[in-house]
């Protein structure tokens, strides 16, 4: 009960300023507005921290904050690692490790050999030197697919199913030494109830053309990634680290979405300076609006996430600290706020509309 009541107590802090929680948006719904999920935390006295959703008016730089707990973990050493699910859809959360009680969703720890993205999940093995993949959703099978086009060994890094019902998946060579280690894309057509494998991309030459980092080339582990299928984009976007770029499975096509020089234009007073190469630390795509989130370098600790259309133009930001979360139009001015000082100040991005 005493915890209740600190959660609650917590909670009266939230509609302070032009912010506001509900239970539910009052323009969610709304077909006409760019409405953008995003997940937040609150950390309680017992130093409990749980994830709530923000949802982002694009259009009118407006916020609100559920009181709704999605899923709480413990605040132990080492918890930031904990935080960040590896998906998070209306039917299934993926987390990398064990929460402190039932999510209001069902949820599965994120296992080897198994990818997540919306309500579906990719388990992969190797069988006789043939990589085999199984699509299931729910306890439904949807598809089996063999994951050697022309004899090559493909490692399964990210996936998704778009609303035809076709799968993409991103994977990289199995190569002896790195520099035989590559990303290549792969498309299965669902064609009389059964999919066929219908084209691969091969990618190996993008570090050079776009001077991308090899090092942080798009990699998935059960506690953390950097490439997410986005069946909404019906691309993969994948967060090199100071570069946000979208691959395009039908077309073999790249496409660098966001820079740090971009950010620093569209937003001139912010500090960028680091001693380190990488600068993204989340991306995603909802409801036609790029979203990535890095942290508020070199200024009160927190973290920022950014939103663009499709042309490229900036909406908007969010800044999230211990604090208070506040919402930035287009010209940089804050346009709501909600003050909370029971803030954790990280964000997590979303790939798609949260429940």
């Amino acid at each position: 009960m005493k915890r209740i009541a600190v959660f609650l107590f917590t909670l009266m802090f939230l509609c302070v300023g032009s912010g506001c929680v509900k239970n539910s948006s009052s323009y969610e719904n709304n077909a006409n507005v760019a409405v953008i999920n995003l997940v937040v935390y609150l950390t309680d006295a017992a130093g409990e921290i749980s994830a709530h959703k923000l949802s982002v008016n694009v259009s009118d730089s407006y916020i609100e904050l559920s009181p709704e707990v999605l899923f709480k973990v413990s605040g132990e050493l080492g918890w930031q690692n904990r935080i960040y699910p590896l998906n998070f859809s209306s039917r299934l959360l993926a987390l990398p490790y064990a929460p402190l009680e039932q999510p209001a969703i069902k949820y599965t720890l994120a296992k080897e050999g198994e990818l997540y993205n919306g309500d579906y999940v990719l388990i992969y093995d190797y069988t006789d030197q043939v990589m085999m993949a199984t699509i299931r959703k729910g306890d439904t099978e949807i598809a089996v697919i063999a994951l050697t086009p022309e004899n090559m060994q493909l490692i399964p890094q990210a996936f998704f199913v778009d609303d035809e019902g076709n799968i993409a998946v991103l994977c990289n060579t199995k190569g002896e030494t790195f520099d035989k280690v590559n990303p290549v894309s792969l498309l299965y057509t669902k064609k009389g109830g059964t999919y066929q494998f219908e084209k691969i991309s091969d990618y190996s030459s993008i570090f050079d053309k776009y001077d991308l980092s090899k090092i942080n080339m798009p990699n998935y582990v059960n506690i953390g990634t950097n490439i997410y299928g986005n069946p909404q984009s019906k691309t993969f976007l994948w967060n090199e680290g100071a570069n946000i770029v979208e691959i395009n499975p039908y077309n073999g096509t790249i496409r660098v979405v966001l820079t740090v020089s971009k950010i620093k234009t569209d937003m001139p007073n912010l500090d960028t300076h680091r001693d380190f190469y990488g600068f993204f630390t989340g991306l995603g795509y909802q409801n036609g609006i790029y979203i990535a989130g890095f942290p508020n370098y070199n200024n009160l600790p927190g973290t920022i996430s950014v939103f663009y259309n499709k042309a490229g133009e900036f909406l908007g930001s969010v800044l999230c600290t211990e604090n208070y979360i506040s919402v930035s139009n287009k010209d940089n001015v804050e346009k709501s706020r909600i003050d909370n000082i029971k803030l954790n100040s990280k964000i997590f991005i979303p790939q798609g509309t949260l429940y």
